[in-house]
């Protein structure tokens, strides 16, 4: 049985806790991303070496063993489109979740219950990355 299980993580506070995934198994993948930056304009399509930030987060997902469905939660309209020209789906997020002092962990329960409406199966682990 060992075998067939992969280390899927291990809490840096808490190091001797681990978490195990079989390997046939898929994750979730949320990547919170809204527009309204204060500090940075548009900081998640920022360009850092010819490609906006979000690419970087999308391909490190898209590129692990266990990377299911990928999904990007935001309000704008230039992250959703950047985000599916790198294979992201996307999810659009409403305002009453996308303000200065909303909490990701919304952005998170949005997605989850969109998925529950349409019926599409939600894995049995999810993994939720920000871009920053």
């Amino acid at each position: 049985m060992a075998t067939s299980m992969k280390y899927l993580a291990c809490n840096s506070r808490y190091p001797s806790s681990k978490v195990f995934m079989s390997k046939y198994n898929k994750a979730l993948i949320i990547i919170p991303a809204r527009g309204g930056s204060k500090g940075i304009k548009d900081k998640n399509i920022y360009p850092l070496n010819d490609k906006p930030l979000i690419y970087y987060t999308i391909n490190a997902a898209k590129n692990s063993k266990l990377c299911g469905n990928l999904i990007v939660s935001t309000d704008s309209d230039k992250i959703s489109n950047t985000a599916k020209s790198y294979g992201a789906e996307v999810i659009k997020r409403p305002c009453h979740l996308s303000g200065d002092y909303s909490k990701s962990e919304d952005a998170l329960l949005h997605v989850m219950n969109t998925l529950k409406e349409k019926k599409i199966p939600i894995q049995e682990w999810t993994i939720f990355i920000q871009c920053t």
